[in-house]
């Protein structure tokens, strides 16, 4: 009798041992399908939000005709971005007349706000510019002040945006002579832009208007404005629209062939600094980036899409040079869209 108990002691141990073993190779299976479907919910997520602010400049063009600007340039060094000239459209109306939108420049109405809003601006970041996949801002979702993400408007640290407007395929940035300029750059939203659905001769289901930049590599956003709109900078127009520079999801650091814009259709060598990762999109979603085009609708971008890397400070050269993600930038290329992207 006590060797049958101990036999069977025996059995139940590794009975136990065994369930323990396929208990842990169900978790290992289970776990990466949990985590892709904790990521899948993020992504609607996403999609969701970039519809919302898609609908939000259509009905900015139905009331002003014209999409908002990307950002307001005057001669003073601060302006007002897309973001704040769309919060009466997605229901922030009373955030955009206590912030005096568009009825003061954003440094004087930044310089005299009191405590009160200014923390609002802070810390009270909006859902509807916020992905939940990105994880690199710091605390409560606000720029960090320093380092990549330093975004110094008037000495604040604004709430992040982690969705940029398409500048299109130029810097919206230039340097002709020595002074910095706003330009037109072929996309939908850039420096004092007022595109209009009319201009959009590409088609407005084949041209990108609103994309996503992650805070961990891209610095992400501000809706709130432009830092500088005089300067080159990083931390300026950049931080409101970005451009088909560099590919999608470029990692930080990488090397942007050919050096500068040597070699390019439009060669300029005083502007010869080859484009960034924070200086165009990119997510944190495995694979690629969601975008909104200016119909609307919403669509994943993946990171292979063909992009050629061609960068020139003040022209493209012939259009049949872009790649497919150039060209979907780009609003009036005239070239046509073959097959899906």
């Amino acid at each position: 009798m006590y060797r049958s108990n101990s036999f069977k002691r025996g059995f139940t141990l590794v009975e136990l041992l065994v369930v323990i073993a396929i208990i842990g190779v169900l978790v290992a299976l289970l776990l990466p399908a949990v985590q892709a479907a904790r990521e899948a919910a993020r992504r609607m997520q996403c999609v969701n939000n970039l519809k919302q602010l898609g609908l939000a400049t259509h009905n900015y063009h139905d009331t002003y005709q014209t999409f908002p600007s990307g950002f307001i340039r005057t001669s003073n060094a601060q302006g007002w971005g897309w973001g704040a000239l769309t919060l009466p459209f997605i229901e922030q109306s009373p955030l955009h007349d206590r912030l005096q939108v568009t009825r003061a420049n954003l440094d004087v109405v930044i310089a005299s706000l009191p405590p009160d809003l200014v923390e609002l601006v802070q810390l009270t970041p909006l859902g509807a510019f916020l992905c939940p996949s990105d994880t690199g801002f710091d605390g409560n979702r606000v720029l960090p002040p320093g380092g990549r993400g330093r975004n110094g408007i008037a000495g604040i640290q604004p709430s992040v945006s982690n969705y940029k407007g398409v500048a299109g395929i130029l810097s919206p940035q230039h340097s002709p002579g020595g002074s910095t300029v706003s330009r037109d750059s072929r996309g939908v939203f850039f420096g004092n832009s007022r595109t209009r659905m009319a201009d959009i001769i590409d088609g407005t289901s084949n041209t990108l208007a609103i994309g996503e930049a992650d805070t961990l590599i891209r610095r992400s956003g501000a809706w709130v404005g432009v830092a500088n709109t005089n300067g080159m900078a990083h931390s300026s127009v950049y931080f409101v629209v970005s451009w088909s520079g560099a590919r999608l999801n470029q990692p930080a650091g990488a090397p942007f062939p050919p050096s500068g814009n040597r070699g390019s259709p439009d060669e300029n060598h005083g502007l010869d600094t080859p484009p960034g990762a924070s200086q165009g999109f990119g997510s944190l979603h495995p694979g690629g980036a969601n975008f909104c085009l200016a119909d609307g609708s919403v669509r994943f971008i993946s990171e292979t899409i063909e992009h050629r890397p061609v960068y020139s400070a003040t022209g493209v050269g012939p259009t049949e040079q872009l790649g497919l993600y150039q060209r979907l930038m780009c609003r009036d290329d005239g070239q046509p869209i073959r097959g899906d992207y």
